[in-house]
């Protein structure tokens, strides 16, 4: 098997979703985790000269999305054909615009219009995701315990980091309150929690190192 090495801060945003899927599948990595102190230094090592970065077999692999999709394919989290690989994609991309609306209201691009953005996001956007979100789920996979087939996949791990590590950041509550009106995504939240790998992850992973929450 590869000995992988994952590069990131000692943060989550771009990196957790890949330790994740790491979990999950039950496959080692080395976490190695860079203080923002000493990244001018690390930065001459990166192949692309930003993090995360993945280091295997001689290969650097960057940018957070290709590494998580790679790592899902090669372990098992990623469909089992083409049409469910598309799938799961069509809801990480769901996923992935809504995590971008979350940034947006943290470093919003322009001073004096952070409240609205988090208004905005509570009060629109949230639930537009969350129903867009239904209706794939009621499309792919009615009543399933995941968004596609019989077990948990990407789909599933980039929602659940997303409600379960991000959105607590702009909105009041740990599990964003659009969830509780929406019982099959809490479903599928739910049965994210009662992974056991993802759930050992959970209760091992390190605190986040003050300063870097939104990194």
């Amino acid at each position: 098997m590869s000995k992988y090495k994952l590069y990131y801060f000692p943060g989550r945003w771009r990196g957790e979703v890949i330790r994740m899927v790491f979990a999950v599948a039950d496959v080692p990595f080395e976490d190695i985790r860079v203080p923002i102190e000493e990244w001018n230094t690390k930065k001459e090592e990166m192949f692309s000269g930003q993090m995360p970065e993945l280091h295997f077999d001689g290969v650097c692999l960057p940018e957070s999305r290709a590494i998580y999709r790679y790592v899902a394919k090669e372990h098992g989290l990623f469909g089992k054909s083409n049409l469910e690989a598309a799938k799961i994609d069509a809801v990480c991309c769901v996923m992935e615009e809504f995590m971008w609306h979350i940034l947006t209201v943290i470093f919003p691009p322009v001073e004096g219009i952070k409240e609205n953005l988090r208004h905005q996001f509570q009060n629109k956007i949230c639930g537009a995701t969350t129903e867009k979100l239904e209706n794939i789920l009621q499309k792919y996979n009615p009543g399933g315990n995941f968004f596609i087939g019989d077990k948990i996949t990407l789909a599933d791990i980039v929602f659940f980091f997303i409600f379960h590590d991000l959105v607590h950041l702009v909105c009041s509550c740990k599990v964003a309150a659009c969830l509780t009106e929406h019982p099959t995504l809490r479903k599928i939240y739910e049965n994210c929690i009662a992974d056991p790998n993802l759930a050992t992850w959970l209760n091992q992973r390190p605190e986040i190192v003050e300063g870097y929450s939104t990194s």
